[in-house]
């Protein structure tokens, strides 16, 4: 998602939360699968599967940083 925004803006997250719900609730397919994300992203027109591999380190290259600065309980 926060790929989503850099590349465009909130519209950009709001088209790819509709593929990733698709994918969810109707395919029952797990949206934590790089293949699942990757196809996400293709059909929202975001990125392309081999881009999504390369941004989101899929493809063995560098990841993005883990967030660690999360509230912890409520």
């Amino acid at each position: 998602m926060a790929k989503a925004y850099e590349i465009g803006g909130p519209s950009a997250q709001s088209a790819l939360m509709t593929p990733i719900f698709r994918a969810y609730y109707e395919e029952d397919l797990d949206i934590c699968d790089p293949e699942v994300l990757a196809d996400a992203a293709e059909q929202a027109s975001i990125m392309s599967r081999a881009e999504v591999s390369v941004s989101c380190g899929f493809d063995g290259g560098p990841q993005r940083a883990p967030v660690t600065n999360r509230p912890q309980g409520l």
